[in-house]
């Protein structure tokens, strides 16, 4: 495929494409219906966005959540560039709503850790073979990687799982939600007027620890990989420059051909 798909000095491919956001979107859906089926509603008509405190559990000095991308718009960054920008650390907006429904969670929550595991690692085999679909080498590589990842991730979605187990929600009238690792950016090179933290709704708690058990599992994951000799490529970008670049030469090398053919006719 030349420029229009990624390869290696040898022609394999060997990168692995991020998942993007409508991917981990819909794993992070998933994932909170499962949060749900464990849950008890406090029987208060909400918290009021004044008594809700979102705050991160500590510092994460991890080089993981220090990734940073470049953004293009448009063909060739027309519409705009940005360099060297944060994927991870924007904070969580709360202001879009004044009351959050408050939640507890059952210890019986923890047996979701097999279920959640599945959700997340089907899809980071789909990305493996999707991005490495030309080699078989690669493919291979992945799929050694991800079964190897396996047991440490359900480990840590279990720990995570255990830890919102045992905290009660339910008996203060404020709340602090607390985060382990630094949520993602939304057009973190602030083309579209960003960059912006995760819009939180009424069911915050849900969708916080959704996103802790994402961020914490990919990075497991992104590290095994890497010992395999694979990368996790994060790319937004509106369209492919040098794919784009050979498709217009082989449509002018296609329309010279033509006419020399009809010349020699």
């Amino acid at each position: 495929m030349g420029a229009c798909g990624s390869k290696g000095d040898d022609g394999s491919s060997t990168d692995i494409s991020a998942m993007n956001e409508a991917e981990l979107s819909n794993i992070k859906v998933r994932i909170m219906r499962k949060l749900m089926k464990h849950s008890i509603r406090s029987s208060s008509s909400g918290f009021s966005r004044q008594h809700i405190s979102v705050v991160e559990e500590g510092g994460t000095v991890d080089s993981f959540y220090h990734k940073e991308v470049s953004v293009s718009k448009g063909p060739f960054g027309i519409l705009g560039k940005g360099e060297n920008c944060p994927v991870f650390g924007c904070n969580y907006d709360i202001d879009q709503i004044n009351t959050f429904d408050i939640y507890n969670f059952n210890t019986n929550i923890t047996g979701e850790d097999i279920n959640i595991l599945n959700d997340i690692e089907s899809q980071m085999q789909q990305q493996a073979e999707t991005s490495l679909a030309d080699t078989s080498s690669g493919l291979d590589a992945a799929n050694t990687a991800i079964s190897a990842s396996r047991e440490i991730v359900r480990e840590n979605i279990r720990n995570i799982l255990n830890n919102i187990s045992t905290k009660d929600f339910l008996s203060d009238q404020s709340l602090v939600i607390e985060y382990k690792n630094p949520p993602r950016c939304k057009d973190p090179c602030g083309l579209e007027g960003g960059p912006f933290g995760p819009k939180l709704n009424q069911l915050a708690q849900m969708q916080i620890y959704s996103e802790d058990i994402i961020n914490s599992s990919m990075k497991i994951y992104e590290e095994n990989l890497e010992s395999h000799g694979l990368e996790v490529v994060q790319s937004i970008s509106t369209s492919n420059d040098a794919c784009i670049l050979q498709m217009v030469a082989f449509i002018i090398c296609s329309m010279i051909c033509l006419i020399l053919i009809w010349k020699l006719i």
